[in-house]
């Protein structure tokens, strides 16, 4: 996965746009870089924690982090499970336990 994708993925788009324009300008300084080499480092550390927390939860895209962290917090409120048990199930598997609580409802 290319640079791009990896902020977009995190959900860091406004970034992944700004990359190209920061290339050029370093180019027409005569400074030759990647891409990667342009990202502050606030950007290379929030890339690199969420990216942490996707793997740890199993989740490809910051949007799947955030339902993993919503159906979480749900199902804490509804259900006796514990929040760090919860934490280290899969989204799927999440998605599965909240349609049992609305069943209930």
């Amino acid at each position: 996965m290319n640079i791009f994708q990896q902020l977009e993925a995190a959900g860091l788009n406004a970034a992944a746009a700004s990359l190209p324009g920061r290339v050029a300008r370093m180019m027409s300084n005569g400074i030759e870089c990647s891409a990667e080499d342009t990202l502050t480092m606030d950007e290379r550390q929030t890339l690199l924690s969420i990216q942490c927390r996707m793997r740890l939860v199993k989740v490809s895209t910051q949007a799947e982090l955030d339902e993993h962290g919503r159906l979480v917090n749900l199902l804490v409120q509804y259900t006796t499970e514990s929040r760090e048990w919860l934490l280290t199930q899969p989204l799927l598997r999440l998605h599965m336990m909240f349609e049992a609580v609305e069943a209930t409802w």
